[in-house]
């Protein structure tokens, strides 16, 4: 009986101070070390939203490319909306993250910026590409006769969608040659059969503008309308890029 008094006066004894001093340390570290968890947690919650919308936004936006490719146009504009969503959503996120990332990686930071404005004139470009082929179907099918359009109204709609198609494709070279980009997107994009393929696109849509103001004229003129069509041979190598040997005269009537 007299031991377990003892033992029970020991337990109560009074902690000398160098212990009440370590054992003070001990939970400062431990309360320092939650805090500062707890905020690298918090700070890396936006950096992983925005990369999760920021790969959702690529992604979709390239499954709504192929889908245009199999020709499925409705599809193909649903994804691109939801493509359009997760970039908004990705940009609200940068947004919050660049005071964080800006002081720490400059550069990337720059070349992820780089990127999203990239995919930003994408998105812009593929809403053109199907405007223009939604348009341009309507005149076809007016054309021969399936639908009752205004044809100047519609055509005055793909021009504006053409000059949307070159404005952003030129933005679209201008980041791919002149910004740095990350994940080795930029040696990629440089690739020289797509700097070709962009090339000869926008050869296209420049001859695609100039289709579209001849038939704007065209629609527009009630009189009698000659057009002289020249035919140039290119395997006839001239300055002008071949040989004059044929001359259409095409006369239209307004009836």
């Amino acid at each position: 009986m007299l031991h377990k008094i003892k033992n029970k006066h020991k337990k109560n004894l009074p902690l000398d101070d160098d212990t009440v001093i370590q054992t003070t340390k001990r939970g400062l570290n431990s309360i320092f070390k939650s805090v500062i968890i707890t905020l690298s947690l918090f700070s890396l919650f936006p950096v992983l939203l925005f990369g999760t919308f920021f790969s959702l936004n690529a992604n979709f936006l390239y499954r709504s490319y192929q889908e245009f490719r199999q020709s499925d146009i409705t599809k193909a504009r649903s994804t691109l909306k939801l493509s359009n969503k997760f970039h908004q959503y990705a940009g609200f996120w940068f947004k919050v993250i660049i005071p964080i990332t800006a002081p720490i990686i400059p550069t990337t930071t720059k070349e992820i910026n780089n990127f999203y404005l990239l995919l930003d004139h994408a998105g812009d470009f593929l809403t053109s590409v199907y405007d223009s082929y939604s348009l341009s179907n309507r005149y076809y099918q007016d054309l021969i006769g399936k639908s009752d359009s205004n044809n100047p109204q519609i055509l005055n709609a793909i021009n504006l969608s053409l000059d949307s198609l070159l404005d952003n494709l030129s933005q679209i070279q201008l980041l791919t040659n002149q910004s740095k980009l990350p994940f080795g997107i930029k040696t990629r994009l440089q690739d020289p059969a797509f700097l070709s393929q962009i090339q000869v696109l926008k050869k296209q849509l420049y001859s695609g503008t100039s289709l579209v103001d001849l038939l704007q004229k065209i629609s527009q003129k009630k009189e009698p309308l000659k057009i002289l069509v020249m035919v140039q041979d290119e395997n006839e190598l001239r300055g002008s890029g071949g040989f004059l040997n044929t001359a259409i005269q095409i006369t239209l009537i307004d009836n």
